[in-house]
């Protein structure tokens, strides 16, 4: 059956896509930024979050689940049953400590879910670099380099060096700046139209984890 047949036949193919991490890692920041409504005053969740956004025959039903210390019981009756879930950090290690938790929890609950890494707020270490780079090229004494800034670049380059992190599908995204967003929800629905086998010609999609691939088939 090929993609236009499937659209006839069954006019909507739900996906369920549940967004889990710590809190103020900016869990519905990707949500309102890929749906471009981002204010920027986004509030914690209470509970969980729900947004349906269609695309063709697509409807992505993500679930925003507060990253809260009291609705953590709750999180596996919501990630029950989901295509995808997106696991969020931010630049600090705690909450990527805990996105390793959260993702070995959810492969012994069901291995089947898909598992997609993302680490938000990469404006803020693209900005550290930045300012590192303009204190040498202004030779600056080494002891005046914004402490905090090489905190964050530190702090990168462990995650990005952790093998765990490259176990998983891996997106570092800006919900703020709308880094990566984008890619992150094409990726989701390639690889599920992938999994459905509704591609038109049969065609394998070759899926990249890349910002900016040659090879990246977009339909």
């Amino acid at each position: 059956m090929n993609f236009f047949q499937k659209q006839k036949e069954n006019p909507i193919e739900s996906v369920k896509i549940t967004i889990l991490g710590n809190t103020n890692v900016g869990k519905t920041s990707i949500v309102k930024s890929y749906r471009g409504d981002y204010s920027g005053n986004e509030q914690n969740t209470i509970g969980a979050g729900y947004y349906a956004t269609k695309i063709d025959n697509l409807l992505l039903e993500i679930w925003d689940i507060s990253g809260d210390e009291r609705y953590k019981v709750f999180s596996k009756i919501y990630y029950r049953n989901s295509h995808y879930c997106i696991i969020v950090f931010d630049i600090d290690m705690v909450s990527f400590n805990n996105a390793k938790n959260t993702c070995l929890q959810i492969e012994r609950i069901d291995p089947n879910i898909i598992i997609i890494l993302v680490c938000n707020k990469i404006d803020i270490y693209y900005k550290a670099v930045n300012n590192i780079k303009q204190e040498n090229v202004l030779s600056l004494d080494s002891g005046k380099k914004s402490f905090i800034d090489q905190q964050y670049i530190d702090v990168m380059n462990r995650i990005d060096n952790d093998p765990f992190t490259h176990s998983y599908v891996y997106y570092k995204i800006s919900a703020k700046e709308g880094i990566n967003i984008k890619n992150l929800f094409k990726y989701i629905r390639l690889h599920h139209i992938e999994s459905l086998q509704i591609v038109e010609d049969k065609q394998p999609i070759k899926i990249r984890n890349c910002e900016n691939c040659s090879n990246c088939i977009i339909i």
